[in-house]
């Protein structure tokens, strides 16, 4: 869950994590509450990990 949002780009990338979301299984226990940080320009190659790390913070 993104509580809080910053920066007006394209580019949506993890910026700090504030609750750890739990799961147990396939089922998810609590969301993580995170921030979210919109990034402006050129970052191609960490475009895409930026990108993977939410799902992985959010399923934890």
């Amino acid at each position: 869950e993104a509580v809080q949002h910053e920066g007006e780009g394209h580019d949506p990338v993890l910026g700090t994590v504030m609750r750890k979301g739990y799961k147990f299984g396939d089922r998810v226990l609590r969301h993580a509450m995170v921030a979210v940080i919109d990034r402006v320009g050129d970052a191609g190659a960490n475009t895409s990990d930026g990108a993977a790390k939410p799902a992985e913070s959010e399923q934890e």
